[in-house]
């Protein structure tokens, strides 16, 4: 096709595709981002013919924006850095509208966009610290976080003045907020920023402390080879041996702070950052087997001997005439006698921090969940249903041994004996069944709450509802499961 590059309209083919949804990190820049498609290019500018690496950011909407562009430009330091070489340019393209649009990096935008990265940035490393807002109404209306945005603003005070249109927009989507309001979103939010940090004074590690030195922490596996690639019906099993370095004292990889079902973050050797995550599956000496959701697709691979084009790499798909050539970029240590090496790194899980906050807006915004707010934050007690109207099923479910023994319907089932409860945990089932909001059950250490709960859990599924259980630990959640599995209730541990 012919499309617009800036300076000039010049003449493109798509022959590559070097990656999908690459989720990129870049401590030079201190930018993470996760690219739609990257691809290789070839231009035809009045009979020069080149090859480009670039970002292709794809849009379902029609509206440009110049924030569009700023993206673009952000994904070219990233695949600079990623890729190691200078990419300046990428492509937009409209798929209601089918444009496609060239943006060029030039020096004066980047650093306008990296000046306010590092704004940005100066607010996040201290607590309750915020951009001065734009007050823009017209934008502002159309802005994603404008929710959010108000309500930041309310629990620092420092709110644009009511009789502007802006301190009329919001004074609208916050004045239902009593201060009790404010206090909890200022105190969980402040919760949220502490462990935030402490985690990522964690995640810091991985770009500041040697992987060599990290392993002796006994936080990282280093100097790692491919050794093995299987599919597996949730995704896939990669197989790293150790290196042992001569002269080195051998590391022996079951003494470390990484245990099967621990996360981990897989990167390169060499500064390739995040490049797959993934759960323990296996754990020896000197191997570890790595399950993964999705395909490890390894670091970008230049092309040998390429000297027509000038950035070639190797493409997990290559259009070659007409047809398709569809391959990875990674490769095991007996396919490349000079093999990649590794580091897998302990995952902190920090990216719940969002999804936590995100909540906590949901649940003090103007449309949010009412109910909720009221139960949790202004303490509201929660209803229960009476005793009569408790499905009848669960009522048999909690009868005495003797009633339960007369009672025809009930004995039928051994699925539905509770005899092995005694009256408090007994009261604590019927109390569950009989909540339409939450019910709290509180136990002293080796009151029975496990099993009371596996009780419960059997109840519910008797009576055909969905149970979603969590714990804080993961030892805590599978005692739970190893006595569903004696009461015989089917789980999917997840």
């Amino acid at each position: 096709g012919n499309i617009d590059m800036g300076t000039s309209k010049v003449d493109v083919c798509i022959s590559k595709v070097l990656g999908v949804e690459e989720s990129i990190w870049s401590p030079m820049y201190g930018l993470k981002g996760k690219i739609d498609v990257a691809v290789q290019m070839r231009l035809d500018n009045e009979g020069i013919k080149h090859s480009l690496a670039l970002p292709l950011e794809l849009k379902t909407g029609r509206a440009q924006s110049i924030s569009h562009n700023a993206q673009v430009m952000l994904y070219t330091l990233l695949m600079s850095d990623f890729y190691g070489t200078p990419i300046d340019q990428g492509i937009l393209y409209y798929m209601k509208s089918e444009e496609m649009r060239g943006i060029l990096s030039d020096h004066d935008h980047l650093r306008a966009i990296i000046q306010r990265r590092n704004e940005i940035a100066s607010h996040m490393s201290r607590r309750n610290s915020f951009p001065k807002p734009i007050n823009k109404v017209d934008t502002c209306q159309k802005c994603h976080y404008l929710d959010a945005c108000g309500i930041y603003q309310k629990m620092a005070g420092e709110m644009a003045p009511e009789e502007t249109d802006a301190g009329k927009m919001w004074r609208e989507k916050t004045e239902h907020l009593s201060e009790i309001q404010v206090e909890y979103f200022k105190m969980w939010n402040d919760l949220l920023d502490r462990e935030r940090d402490d985690i990522l004074k964690l995640k810091k590690v991985l770009w500041t402390v040697s992987s060599k030195k990290s392993e002796q922490m006994g936080r990282c596996f280093s100097r790692m080879v491919l050794t093995r690639i299987e599919e597996d019906p949730m995704g896939f099993l990669y197989t790293f041996e150790k290196i042992q370095v001569e002269d080195v004292k051998s590391v022996n990889m079951l003494e470390m702070q990484l245990f099967v079902g621990d996360f981990v973050i897989i990167s390169t050797e060499k500064g390739h950052y995040g490049m797959g995550f993934g759960i323990i599956s296996k754990l020896s000496e000197t191997s570890v087997v790595l399950h993964l959701e999705e395909e490890l697709a390894g670091p970008p691979v230049r092309v040998p001997g390429a000297e027509t084009f000038s950035q070639e790499f190797r493409g997990i798909m290559e259009i070659e005439e007409i047809s398709f050539k569809i391959q990875n970029r990674i490769e095991t240590h007996s396919e490349n006698p000079d093999p990649l090496l590794w580091r897998i790194d302990k995952h902190e899980l920090g990216t719940g921090f969002g999804i936590a906050t995100d909540n906590l807006v949901q649940l003090l915004k103007k449309d949010g969940d009412v109910k909720r707010r009221k139960l949790i934050v202004d303490l509201e007690p929660p209803k229960f249903l009476d005793v009569d109207e408790v499905p009848n099923v669960s009522q048999n479910l909690l009868m005495s041994p003797r009633k339960l023994s007369q009672n025809s319907q009930a004995s039928q089932s051994k699925q539905m004996d509770m005899r092995y409860l005694n009256p408090d945990q007994k009261k604590a089932a019927q109390k569950v069944l009989q909540a339409q909001d939450y019910a709290l059950i509180l136990g002293m250490p080796g009151t029975g709450k496990t099993t009371t709960i596996a009780y419960i859990i059997k109840m519910l599924v008797q009576l055909e509802k969905t149970v979603l259980l969590t714990a804080y630990t993961h030892t805590a959640l599978d005692n739970l499961l190893l006595k569903l599995e004696e009461l015989q209730v089917e789980f999917l541990r997840l």
